[in-house]
């Protein structure tokens, strides 16, 4: 075991975490689903799903058997939901192809729908007692400090040099320590903004901390602004607090999720009432709210929000694609369909009383 490593494992079984839900009844299918749901999702955020998802699914086997629209409702809010539909399609491939059971090797486990190379390593390294390398975001930055790397994280040239200082630091004894010690260093140690330098146990030999550069590193390409799309939502209620939600198309953005009813800015309530079979006189009140933001990878949504109030005596069904959801139980976040977060925003933020 290297400087890097001895340092790291000693420093995590005194001050690393081991209390996270997951570090619990450690086993591949848990460890598996708290790598896919911390992609790109911060701890505090993860940690109230994760024990949600494992009251319902507490085995493979369940969420294998599970409706991708269940697996969807349970996700709600947490977004990237492609994370979501992959997890469902992997757990039924292990289901049925590996009785279950993950499988113990690299290349097979990256075969699997949403599994990297870095997900697979933290698998075998924190749940079979194997070595397994990681490169997460928190691995990244560690790394990148402490070896003083400038290059952009986007480019490929600064990712296998990653790779190769990941590959020569993780052990092959107490991987499963030094796995968790590097992601908790660069989660609690060296953050992303004002690290703790002081109290980190590599800083002595790294890089940036010496060239005083921990600020600046890692560096990322400067953000292009991304282009703006105009959409009207008209959120329809009733007296009953019951929304109008519509089944989006299964491709493009928010696939397969429920959402008020998106419309390009042109778009009337006069269309909109046609569509639903709604008569002008059933309306209550309508109410045009200002505009949400909504970021996504390389673009933003302006979402004019439409506020409709129905009588609840003006219809009961309609076709498959749209369906009456209770805006209280979509509050508690008991709602059974898959919704995004500016759904949820959107239908929890309006006047719908």
């Amino acid at each position: 075991m290297d400087w890097f490593a001895s340092k790291i494992n000693t420093w995590q079984k005194a001050h690393g975490r081991h209390d996270l839900p997951w570090q619990q009844n450690i086993s591949a299918y848990r460890v598996w689903l708290s790598e896919i749901m911390l992609q790109q999702t911060q701890v505090e955020t993860v940690k109230p799903y994760f024990i949600r998802f494992l009251e319902k699914y507490p085995e493979i086997s369940e969420l294998a058997r599970a409706s991708t629209d269940d697996v969807l409702a349970l996700w709600t809010g947490l977004g990237y939901y492609n994370r979501a539909r992959n997890l469902h399609k992997t757990s039924i491939i292990i289901h049925k192809d590996y009785q279950g059971a993950f499988p113990s090797c690299l290349d097979r486990l990256t075969e699997l729908p949403g599994i990297g190379r870095s997900t697979a390593g933290a698998i075998l390294a924190l749940s079979m007692g194997k070595r397994g390398v990681i490169l997460d975001g928190n691995v990244k930055r560690v790394l990148s400090r402490f070896h003083l790397i400038e290059g952009y994280l986007e480019e490929r040239t600064t990712t296998d040099e990653l790779w190769r200082h990941a590959d020569r630091h993780t052990p092959a004894i107490e991987t499963n320590v030094y796995t968790q010690g590097i992601m908790d260093l660069g989660a609690t140690i060296c953050k992303r903004s004002a690290p703790a330098c002081s109290e980190c146990p590599l800083v002595n030999r790294c890089g940036a901390h010496q060239h005083n550069l921990a600020a600046q590193i890692p560096r990322r390409k400067p953000k292009r602004k991304k282009p703006v799309k105009d959409s009207l939502f008209f959120i329809i209620c009733n007296e009953d607090k019951e929304v109008i939600v519509e089944k989006r198309a299964e491709s493009g953005v928010w696939a397969g999720l429920w959402s008020p009813l998106e419309r390009c800015k042109e778009y009337s309530l006069d269309q909109i009432l046609e569509e639903l079979d709604l008569h002008e006189d059933s309306v209550l009140n309508i109410a045009t709210e200002s505009p949400i933001k909504h970021s996504f990878t390389h673009f933003q949504i302006k979402a004019t929000p439409i506020y409709v109030r129905v009588r609840s005596s003006a219809c009961s069904e309609f076709g498959a694609g749209f369906r009456w959801v209770n805006s209280d139980m979509i509050r508690k976040k008991r709602v059974d369909v898959g919704m995004s977060a500016l759904a949820l925003k959107l239908i929890n933020n309006g006047p719908l009383g």
